[in-house]
């Protein structure tokens, strides 16, 4: 099965985004289905083809012209996690997605407006703070097209740069891949002659960060939660908590560097002195220059600012020469980023795969 050639119709149309979708006249979205169908060829991606020609056997199914039936959201929620669980280079951190009733409830009001631009729905607020949002306008009633279009700006992604090639539109794609993300809803509605999808996320996409970080799957899951690990995607306490069915087949294949020990039952490392992050492969040290200076962040500060500043916080050990109770590695040896110790001979290696490595574990 091939997916079929299409574009966004939204942006093949002359018209300001900002106007209501309800009131595009008819022949303009006739012109941009007839784009959808002739404009460009879209290549085929063969590491989803399978699990997409499943889901759209039967595409004559009926489906809600609003909102989406529970059919549907298995079917984009899968699509999801199977995208991030793929993903190239491989991710380290990468969070198995959930479904949240919230964010759909969210996505439905903001569809139900017909506007196609971004934006949050009047009246509405989210428990978990802030999310991220995706449109997508299509005379196709499917809102699987969407994940499928989404998808497609990958070509046009450059990871290294966490940024599109130069015109081009990719971060749908971006906020679909971002590691930290775990929660997801849609929501659709009919405008005009077509149909509007809009998803919501949670964590949002932060375009100043890095979108994921490479390495061996499930190495540089949230601290909190070890390395439990579903199909190369981190898993959380509270998912396996409402989800144990899922946990069940979750593996612990952490690896621990730099002379860390592995704690099988909670699938964390313990590391040595100067090393830290989940796996002990990175050096124990602030992620921000201004961690413990003033202006800065001082003590006080640890509880919300802990993660940019591990070492002032406590949060990793140093090295200290001259303690009696150290645990070391190789004497206190240090290595480059993206670099781990080789324990037999003390010399550091390339993480791989990992930041400064494209080939995959030997």
């Amino acid at each position: 099965m091939k997916f079929a050639p299409l574009i966004r119709g939204w942006r093949s149309l002359d018209i300001d985004i900002h106007v209501s979708l309800k009131d595009i006249p008819p022949q303009s979205a006739e012109s941009a289905e007839e784009l959808d169908k002739n404009e460009i060829e879209v290549p085929s991606y063969p590491e989803i083809e399978e699990i997409v020609g499943d889901f759209h056997a039967d595409l004559e199914r009926e489906v809600p012209e609003r909102g989406l039936d529970a059919r549907t959201k298995r079917e984009i929620l899968i699509l999801h996690n199977l995208i991030r669980a793929n993903i190239t280079p491989v991710a380290a951190d990468m969070n198995f997605m959930e479904w949240d009733k919230e964010l759909e409830d969210i996505a439905q009001v903001y569809a139900d407006q017909c506007i196609m631009d971004h934006g949050k729905p009047p009246n509405t607020s989210y428990s978990r703070g802030s999310f991220g949002q995706s449109l997508f306008f299509s005379k196709d009633i499917s809102a699987q097209r969407a994940i499928r279009i989404w998808y497609q700006e990958k070509d046009d992604f450059i990871f290294k740069e966490n940024s599109c090639r130069p015109g081009k539109q990719c971060f749908e794609y971006a906020q679909m891949i971002q590691g930290m993300t775990n929660r997801m809803g849609c929501g659709k509605a009919k405008c005009g002659k077509g149909y509007l999808t809009v998803c919501h996320y949670n964590p949002p996409l932060y375009v100043f960060h890095q979108f994921y970080i490479t390495g061996k799957p499930c190495s540089q899951c949230s601290n909190g939660n070890g390395g439990w690990c579903v199909s190369n995607l981190c898993v959380s306490k509270e998912q396996c908590e409402r989800n144990s069915k899922l946990c069940k087949s979750a593996k612990c294949n952490l690896l621990c560097r730099n002379c860390g020990a592995l704690n099988t039952t909670s699938c964390k490392c313990t590391c040595a002195d100067g090393w830290d992050s989940l796996d002990c492969s990175r050096s124990c040290e602030n992620a921000h220059v201004r961690c413990g200076v003033k202006p800065g962040y001082s003590e006080s500060s640890c509880s919300v600012a802990g993660e940019l500043c591990r070492k002032f916080c406590g949060l990793c050990s140093p090295f200290e020469e001259g303690r009696e109770d150290r645990h070391v590695c190789c004497e206190g040896k240090k290595c480059e980023p993206g670099h781990v110790l080789l324990t037999r001979d003390c010399e550091c290696q390339t993480l791989c795969p990992g930041p400064s490595c494209d080939k995959p574990d030997p």
